[in-house]
């Protein structure tokens, strides 16, 4: 591990790698790590004001390029290391989308919730308020290709129906529009 270490240290500069108890880490100080600046916007997220979450969902999605680590699956660290950045971002997208439909933009607030989806395109609560942002601009078959999607997705990936708020959400804004 010294030998290794050693070396390692002699390809970089010496203060970029950092040991300690036996764990190295590279050194924020000299390095800008993705997934490390990705944590601290969740985390700046979840006691930001809501003027300010639009600003930190766009660096958050602009650091996010997949899945952290994707094809490691054995190591226990990489699978909630990866579900923590994951969840966080979309938690800050809700967030983004939630603000802007409040404020009444809802074509912005389908390109968060859009973006939502690229994410975890399983996230039936992105779907529900993809159908009601439609629904503000008047788009009926945008609201139903959204539901059709949620449906074929879940069904496909886990075996199951949209839930029983969505259909509520889907049924009532078609009773609106007289469908």
């Amino acid at each position: 591990f010294e030998v290794t270490l050693s070396r390692l240290r002699r390809l970089f500069d010496k203060d970029i790698i950092l040991s300690s108890a036996g764990q190295l880490s590279i050194n924020p100080a000299h390095c800008l790590v993705d997934s490390i600046l990705l944590a601290g916007i969740i985390e700046q997220a979840g006691k930001a004001p809501a003027g300010q979450i639009d600003g930190l969902c766009e660096k958050a999605l602009s650091l996010y390029k997949g899945h952290f680590l994707p094809d490691d699956t054995a190591l226990a660290w990489t699978v909630h290391r990866r579900e923590m950045l994951k969840n966080g971002l979309l938690r800050i997208v809700l967030q983004a989308g939630r603000h802007t439909e409040q404020a009444g933009d809802w074509e912005k607030a389908i390109g968060y919730y859009e973006r939502g989806l690229d994410i975890d395109p399983m996230a039936e609560e992105f779907y529900q308020h993809l159908m009601s942002c439609f629904r503000k601009l008047g788009r009926t078959a945008a609201v139903v290709n959204a539901y059709h999607r949620c449906s074929e997705i879940l069904f496909k990936h886990l075996g199951i129906k949209p839930s029983a708020r969505t259909n509520a959400i889907y049924s009532s804004l078609l009773e609106q529009t007289g469908q």
